[in-house]
């Protein structure tokens, strides 16, 4: 599971968006490498969700929640 988080490095959850980051270009590459197959490779980035992970992460007043 990608997110939106892959494009851009963010404050005190740097692992957090590298691991995204890594998904994101992975995935990229992977598409790429498997271009002349009948695989094909869907990636999901979406942007903040209501789940316990604000909360958890001690983030939960930040603005994109």
């Amino acid at each position: 599971m990608g997110s939106i988080t892959s494009y851009v490095p963010g404050p005190q959850m740097c692992c957090y968006y590298a691991s995204k980051a890594f998904i994101h270009y992975f995935m990229r590459g992977l598409a790429l490498e498997v271009n002349n197959s009948p695989v094909k490779v869907t990636g999901v980035e979406p942007g903040a969700t209501w789940t316990g992970f604000g909360k958890r992460a001690g983030t939960e007043e930040a603005l994109f929640f």
